[in-house]
């Protein structure tokens, strides 16, 4: 159990302070400078109160003010002026009037102290000034931190060695660790140089006495760069805990020729030392002084005003601790924020609740830090603050930075750099926040983004690396739960360790083969040698969670809090790597996405509830020091998690254009062959140029108008986040990063299309343009970060169910190849033919794979993997029967679509883990919070409430084993309030969640729901099983966010001829144009004789060319009147003329789209339809083309005179034509040709 001795050691030695007097009074006096006016008074947005979105949950909307967030303002027992004075005193203790900021934060600046010399070109470091970027690597990998230590004391090198020319056998060895292999040779240079430096440095802080050991290290060592866009330097900086001080021996250029980097001295620095002692004289306790009782700070008191609750480790309250505003009582020291009651609407919120952020309620809330943020960027959407008062802003939060990068703890004594991990990721996210504001400020001001940093005036804050151990993590967690006995499932043998038995010897000399010994240990683990039936890491630990919340009292409080850190540990790795565009390729993490991360963090959160219940006691120390901390994404734009992000978001746009314009062809291309024989061409500019051409030509009808609104807010808001994070990137490196130019300029025309269509929508119209003339970037997008074998893609597609992010990228490739055939040849080319029919092989040894399993344990995500494949595999089967392409010769296979509604036991089994989720879901959520559900009778579980005898009684089977399904009947039996579809049902119930906990089960059962429908045929939908699966993925993210026109046919052609009818009605009143006076008749298509007037000159409307013909003659009439006007007539009506033409046009183009649709459709349903039923629906389509020629060919005479317009020429498009280019195969030109030539025969 050395590994519990280890980390229970790391989970004590804490020096940085996160009470509520520390930083709370800057944090509340920057969320009040955000909102207030010149007079000190709250912002309004009109006559109302600015009010900004503090919920922490992407689908949903907690609109606050500051008068909401802040409890006295809320409960009126104070006045907003009287805090914004107290945050001005806060301010101004730090920055009194007439100062110069920048030299302010610099005198509390420890690094700029260090690094100052009288040496000629002296240019100190500043890390929270100027224009340079600064990046402090804290070397804190224990292991790295010994091995660096023992190498210098115990290497000897003459002083006339060069640093990069000699034998060096120091390596920076480490399993999966990119971030010190990737500084592998600045390692070898420093540890050389200090050696070198025997008397002010090696001698000084590396002697024989020294200890690195892995459970306590006497030294931490800090990298400390600084990048002004010409020079790189390195400076070491050493925080000696022995004796107490802090030094900067030296800092390295970096110098970098013909691409050979080596390092040299840089003779502007000159040695330098500070001790604990004159830190605290220069760092003056940021103006705190303690006494016997009580605390003096100015304008602390500021906590007290605004009226925040806080606890101390035991969660009990701190009463009784105002004195005045500048002074406090001791008790102070260690308090928290205390939890705030569980709310989903703002009506929800009381007088006496707590404050409004993720401190007070983690479930509901977002930080303090954005809530600061989106008030900013409100306030400057709505041109109500200037950029002095932002910079203002940001000068406080950069003290705030300070603070904890140099913390003081109780009774002003320091104890080091901040080096604790949980603190680090503090510190982290309070730089981030430092340079989301100077961003803000950037962006407004005269910074403009060039290819050379060095010619702007962008400010930056510095940033600072971590690392994490994730094996380490998942391994100690592992032996913990194994030595237990309480999990079968483990593989590891007891004899398995990780930490080498010679890890106390100080002794120890470099052993590079017992280092890597060390590493392939951990190089060749995979997932499935660590747990049986596990896909990936996260499968493992939520197994591990169950274990720990049915075994509680088995654990001790000492070892909840080590599972609960390695969690952490685990989670916040993942974040990280994901996040990088440099990662370590671990295979502990293969496959763990963005969605399997917010799963994890859920059941973290839901963890430190049990922790905290369990033991009486909040996750913190004395000191209101937090032992679990959550880490924010890298702003990385060129990371896995950021290119994937970006395809995803740009192949919705294309989605939302399909469905606008009824295409099913419209998408990202990707080369999926050897790289020496691309297809398409990877540079996207002119691609994207046309894909903006698109957005903004996108004509959106009235019926459709609130839904496009949702997601044309959905892909701008994605844009936007996409590009804040390039932003940041831009702003803190050399050149503007690869794809800048594109996801600004998407984010600005979902921005421009909202304000175009939106025009009465305050909110909308708020957006602004950003300004995208200074961003040129190179374009390329493609699946390099994608590490598999290409040209063998269709075996990654077919067998890793890791692929399923990449799935549809293939189809859309081999759709675009099929539509790209000659229309005169009625086959597929040899090579489609074979890779459709190796796809169809693999898919349905998956089908005879899942149909073999006796269980269903396991399975889950292969079932939502096969669906996909499934889906996916019809879809390319419909184009090429749209195309007339399915080899039906009588010689090859003919090719054809996977019906699974014909395969009755796999459809069971997909069903049965689809139900079997949503129950474990369901149970979740009732047994964590019974008492917002009916149980008179004490049930347990969900099922208790199941009918499972009735006519209506629903089960489903997987081998031997059996589930109920819940009907609306049953729901209702559990619910308070009943609801009127089953839809409805599980929303109330995933409301009822306080913790999310249940949730990520309910949206697995609702992946399959909707996977299971995609795989369907259009005509054998069910309704209402799309009804709900639309209800309840608009609170799921995951689902929601993966857009698939999913209409029964029935359902679109209803909805598109009724677009159609309500245009025509815009100049014919005879057309119906309300939905709700149309009908379907019985058997689901169109009553025709309710969709055309038949009250006023008897109109017999029998049929679609009665229809047709009624309207075909108004045409006719419109054209003779026109035709019969003189030139002066026509001139009076031109105007009316005009707009009559225009309506027609826009009818035209809905009846086209109708047409368009509907063949879609029917490709979609061909060959898995009764006869009957698809000849019924075929007659129907040949009626309504056969009427459109008819309608078209009017309409196209009404427009002979008008050359603008001659693209409004329908009839034409009609007829089956064949691609032109035919040997030009860029995408750019492919698509010019698809898009304009409509394929319907």
């Amino acid at each position: 159990m050395k590994f519990l001795r280890y980390i229970l050691i790391s989970l004590y030695v804490i020096k940085a302070y996160c009470s509520a007097h520390d930083h709370l009074k800057e944090l509340i006096s920057l969320l009040l400078l955000a909102g207030s006016n010149q007079d000190g008074n709250m912002a309004k947005d009109g006559i109302f109160d600015l009010k900004v979105n503090v919920s922490s949950k992407i689908n949903k909307q907690i609109m606050l003010s500051i008068k909401d967030i802040i409890p006295n303002l809320r409960n009126g027992i104070t006045t907003y002026k009287t805090l914004n004075d107290l945050a001005e005193i806060v301010y101004k203790t730090y920055f009194p009037d007439g100062s110069n900021p920048d030299d302010i934060i610099n005198s509390y600046d420890i690094i700029h102290a260090l690094t100052t010399s009288n040496n000629n070109g002296n240019n100190p470091v500043s890390l929270f000034t100027g224009t340079s970027n600064k990046n402090v690597f804290i070397i804190s990998d224990l292991r790295q931190n010994k091995r660096l230590g023992w190498y210098i004391r115990d290497t000897n090198l003459g002083r006339n060695t060069d640093i990069n020319n000699y034998y060096n056998p120091f390596s920076t060895s480490s399993h999966h660790n990119i971030e010190y292999s990737s500084r592998s040779d600045l390692f070898k240079a420093i540890a050389a140089q200090c050696i070198k430096d025997r008397r002010t440095c090696k001698d000084l802080y590396f002697y024989p006495r020294r200890r690195f050991r892995d459970n306590y290290s006497e030294i931490t060592c800090y990298i400390v760069t600084n990048n002004d866009g010409n020079t790189i330097k390195h400076s070491f900086i050493i925080n000696d805990l022995r004796n107490r001080e802090v030094a900067h021996p030296f800092t390295l250029i970096e110098n970098n020729i013909n691409n050979q980097v080596s390092y040299s001295v840089d003779t502007s620095f000159s040695p330098n030392t500070l001790t604990y002692r004159q830190i605290e004289n220069i760092l003056g306790g940021y103006h705190k002084t303690y006494f016997t009782n009580r605390i003096r700070d100015p304008g602390i008191g500021i906590i007290f005003h605004s009226g925040i609750n806080l606890v101390n480790q035991f969660n009990r309250p701190i009463n009784n601790y105002y004195i005045n505003d500048n002074e406090l009582r001791l008790n102070i020291i260690g308090a928290v924020i205390g939890s705030n009651a569980d709310v989903s609407t703002p009506e929800q919120i009381k007088p006496t609740d707590n404050i409004v952020c993720s401190k007070s309620n983690n479930y509901e809330y977002i930080t303090l830090e954005n809530i600061i943020l989106k008030v900013l960027e409100e306030r400057l959407n709505k041109k109500q603050i200037s950029l002095e008062k932002i910079e203002k802003i940001s000068n406080l939060a950069k003290m705030l930075a300070i603070i904890k990068m140099f913390p003081i703890n109780s009774y002003n004594n320091f104890n080091g750099i901040v080096e604790d991990k949980n603190h680090v990721i503090e510190i982290q996210k309070t730089l981030s926040f430092v340079n989301k504001i100077l961003n803000i400020i950037n962006r407004n001001s005269i910074c403009a983004f060039t290819k050379k940093r060095g010619e702007n005036s962008c400010q930056h804050c510095t940033s600072l690396t971590n690392n994490f151990d994730i094996t380490k993590s998942l391994l100690n967690t592992l032996f913990m739960i194994r030595d237990k006995k309480i999990n079968a499932n483990i593989l590891l043998d007891e004899d398995f360790n990780i930490d080498s038995n010679d890890d106390d010897n100080e002794n120890e000399n470099i052993d590079n083969e017992n280092d890597e010994n060390y590493n392939n240990k951990f190089k060749n683990l995979k997932i499935k040698n660590l747990y049986k039936n596990a896909k990936k890491a996260s499968d493992i630990w939520n197994d591990l969670i169950i274990n720990y919340m049915n075994n509680r009292d088995e654990f001790s409080e000492d070892e909840s809090k080590i599972f609960i850190t390695n969690f952490n540990e685990f989670i916040n790795g993942c974040k990280d790597e994901i996040s990088k565009s440099e990662n370590s390729n671990n295979n502990l993490i293969d496959g763990i996405t963005e969605d399997d991360i917010n799963e994890m963090e859920v059941k973290l959160k839901k963890i430190k509830t049990i922790h905290k219940t369990h033991n009486n006691k909040l996750l913190i120390d004395e000191n209101g020091n937090e032992f679990v901390n959550e880490l924010e994404y890298n702003s990385d734009s060129q990371s896995e998690l950021y290119k994937n992000k970006l395809i995803e978001n740009i192949n919705n746009a294309y989605s939302l254009l399909n469905e606008n314009n009824e295409e099913m062809h419209i998408c990202m291309l990707f080369n999926f062959g050897k790289d020496d024989n691309k297809e398409f061409d990877e540079d996207r500019t002119e691609e994207i140029d046309l894909l903006l051409e698109d957005i903004d030509q996108m004509n959106i009808n009235a019926n459709d108008k609130e839904e496009f609104k949702n997601k044309l807010l959905y892909l701008y808001n994605e844009f936007d986040k996409l590009w804040n994070v390039f932003e940041e990137d831009n702003t803190n490196n050399d050149e503007i990063k690869n794809n800048s130019e594109i996801v600004l300029k998407l984010r600005n025309a979902f921005a421009k299309k909202l304000k175009k269509e939106y025009f009465n929508d305050n909110e909308i119209q708020s957006i602004q343009i950003i300004d995208e003339s200074n961003i040129k970037s190179s374009n390329i997008i493609n699946l390099d970060h994608l590490n598999v074998d290409k040209s063998n893609f269709i075996d990654y597609i077919s067998n890793d169910i890791n692929s399923k992010s990449y799935i549809k990228l293939f189809f859309d490739n081999m759709k675009i190849k099929v539509l790209m055939l000659d229309e005169n040849q009625n086959e597929l080319s040899e090579s489609i033919y074979k890779d459709i029919k190796l796809l169809e092989t693999n898919i349905m040894k998956k089908i005879q794979d899942m149909k073999s399993y006796s269980s269903a344990e396991g399975h889950y995500e292969e079932a939502d993997h096969l669906l996909e494949l499934i889906s996916n595999y019809n879809e390319l089967i419909s184009v090429c029967i749209h195309e007339n392409k399915v080899n039906d010769d009588g010689v090859t296979d003919i090719i054809k679509a996977i019906d699974i509604d014909s395969d009755d036991e796999l459809k069971n089994r997909l069903k049965y883990i689809a139900t079997k989720k949503e129950n474990e879901g369901i149970n979740k959520i009732f047994k964590e919070n019974s008492d917002k559900f009916k149980n008179d009778e004490n049930k347990e579980k969900f099922e208790n409430y199941i009918n499972t005898n009735g006519d209506d009684a629903i089960r489903f089977t997987f081998g031997n084993d059996s589930v109920n399904k819940g009907t609306l009947k049953d729901f209702n039996r559990l619910l308070k309030s009943p609801a009127n579809s089953e839809g409805e049902a599980i929303v109330s119930i995933m409301e009822n969640s306080s913790d999310e906990y249940g949730v990520s089960e309910i949206s697995d059962s609702y992946k399959l729901k909707l996977g299971l429908i995609k795989c369907a045929s259009p005509m054998s939908r069910d309704p209402k099983d799309i009804d709900d699966i639309a209800t309840v993925s608009n609170k799921l993210i995951k689902i929601s966010k993966n857009w698939s026109n999913i209409e029964t046919y029935q359902e679109h052609n209803f909805r598109t001829f009724m677009n159609f009818l309500t245009s025509v009605n815009k100049y014919d009143d005879y057309a119906v144009g309300n939905v709700e006076n149309v009908k379907n008749n019985e058997e689901g298509f169109i009553d025709l004789s309710s969709t055309y007037n038949n009250e006023e000159n008897s109109l017999e409307i029998n049929s679609y060319h009665d229809i047709f013909s009624n309207m075909n003659d108004l045409l006719s009439e419109i054209n003779e009147f026109e035709n019969s006007l003189n030139n002066d007539d026509k001139e009076q009506v031109k105007e009316q003329l005009n707009e009559i033409k225009s309506n027609i046009d826009n009818a035209m183009n809905e009846l086209y789209k109708h047409i368009k649709g509907s063949k879609i459709k029917l490709s979609e349903s061909a060959g898995r339809e009764n006869s009957e039923q698809f000849n019924k629906a075929i007659n129907e389509f040949n009626e309504i083309s056969n009427g459109a020629k008819m309608l078209f060919k009017t309409h196209a005479k009404l427009r002979s005179d008008d050359n603008s317009n001659s693209s409004s020429n329908f009839e034409s498009k009609l007829n089956s034509l064949s691609l032109k280019n035919k040997n030009k195969n860029k995408t750019l030109l492919m698509k010019k040709s698809i898009r304009k030539i409509k394929r319907f025969a």
